[in-house]
């Protein structure tokens, strides 16, 4: 007789997850019972990273700490890819990569002859992603390439541009209208609505890294029987000396309104507003990577973000004349450039053991300052307002890149290096052998 209650499928695995913090904490090395609440009280975690072996090298303190900084960069490149194929997958920037939406998941322990602390995937939290702006009255081509930023900013990850310039931020601002066409429509006599091309400045702020993405909205004041407003949405068309020339379409506005802003060709509007809309980008998202990465390799017990964060902020201020100018090929030069300026930096930039290689250690600190900078020829974006169409793009991909290199020369180092060095020293022998 059969059964009529055929036996359930075997469960899936139990996938349990940390954020980035805390994931950073036991790669490098922390105890577990020095993790903060709540994820400590859970079972499963004081059982995985609280007994057995921990890490391949925990009995050998000449080599635990490369393992550790080797884990790090794994990770860290592991986080990269996932930033990438959020691009692919979504065509859209990510713009909240912070440690509480990247998910480090802890799987099973099947492989019970691997370390407890390499069993670990980094995966994004999708729906903490950018959302596209959502604004009745922006004209669509506009809105596709303005996206929002989910949640509440958290300035020790957010780039410079999105502290700087939140969603919507209203200014005043000087135009000068350049020229006014109306455009026909013989469905509404009522109402015009026209192009409008003006040259926009301000005394508070700068414009020099707008793209043609950025929106604005600008509001004129026509003066008359009362102040008449004329609202007109814009996007960058030319760079100029000072401020910037927009183009853009007003909103519908009374036929007489309209006449008058025919009349005031060529006059300058001392009192305008404006409310910008950047359309933010790869590059926020290379500054957070940057951060993050930071995060993972400086901040310690002794050592807090903040500090990191000050001292980050120094060298960036003094960077560009070290590298700017550079053969993109002469990685030496550049490297013995940075490297020394950090070493002379000292205290948070030293490696944080004498097993840990320079070369690689300063590879990943140059990795990360390229990462958080707009240096042309240094940074793998050299531009803060540009904007690319490829689904992922380049200065992303090159960070992808960059990111998985450094973390195979630190595994090189830890798994080849011993090896290497026996075939030098045999091979010197030989040559010294055959001298004698």
């Amino acid at each position: 007789m059969s059964n009529p209650h055929p036996p359930a499928p075997n469960p899936e695995p139990a996938v349990h997850c940390l954020d980035w913090d805390k994931a950073c904490e036991l790669l490098g090395g922390a105890d577990w019972s020095t993790v903060s609440e709540p994820i400590q009280s859970l079972p499963p975690f004081r059982t995985r990273f609280s007994s057995g072996r921990q890490f391949l090298f925990q009995d050998d303190p000449g080599r635990l700490p490369l393992e550790s900084f080797w884990l790090k960069l794994s990770g860290f490149a592991c986080l990269c890819r996932r930033v990438a194929e959020f691009y692919q997958q979504h065509q859209r920037p990510y713009l909240s990569l912070v440690p509480r939406h990247i998910r480090v998941e802890i799987s099973d322990h099947t492989f019970t002859w691997l370390p407890a602390r390499w069993l670990f995937a980094v995966e994004l939290d999708d729906a903490k992603g950018a959302r596209p702006l959502v604004y009745e009255t922006m004209p669509k081509e506009m809105a596709q390439h303005v996206f929002v930023p989910s949640g509440d900013l958290d300035p020790a990850y957010s780039a410079p541009m999105m502290r700087q310039w939140p969603m919507g931020y209203e200014l005043p601002v000087t135009v000068l209208l350049r020229s006014v066409e109306r455009i026909p429509d013989d469905a509404d006599e009522q109402v015009s609505r026209g192009f409008i091309r003006a040259h926009v400045f301000s005394e508070s702020v700068s414009f020099a890294d707008f793209s043609e993405h950025d929106a604005f909205h600008v509001t004129l004041g026509l003066s008359g029987s009362g102040t008449t407003l004329v609202p007109l949405w814009a996007r960058k068309v030319e760079e100029t000396e000072r401020g910037l020339v927009v183009s853009g379409v007003t909103e519908a506005i009374p036929r007489a309104t309209w006449m008058q802003v025919e009349r005031a060709k060529q006059q300058v509007f001392s009192d305008a507003r404006a409310v910008v809309y950047r359309a933010f980008h790869h590059a926020c998202d290379l500054y957070s990577l940057g951060m993050l990465l930071f995060r993972g390799l400086l901040v310690t017990p002794s050592q807090s973000l903040e500090q990191v964060q000050q001292q980050i902020g120094g060298v960036l201020d003094r960077l560009q004349p070290l590298v700017q100018g550079l053969n993109p090929d002469d990685h030496w030069t550049l490297f013995k450039r940075v490297s020394g300026r950090l070493r002379e930096q000292g205290g948070v930039f030293n490696p944080p053991s004498a097993c840990i290689p320079e070369f690689v250690w300063y590879d990943g600190l140059i990795c990360g300052l390229r990462l958080v900078s707009c240096i042309p020829g240094f940074s793998f974006c050299d531009n803060a307002g540009a904007t690319y169409e490829k689904s992922v793009p380049e200065a992303l991909a090159g960070a992808v890149r960059a990111a998985e290199h450094v973390a195979e020369q630190a595994r090189i180092d830890l798994f080849e290096a011993a090896a290497r060095h026996h075939d030098l020293i045999r091979m010197c022998d030989r040559v010294l052998a055959e001298r004698m």
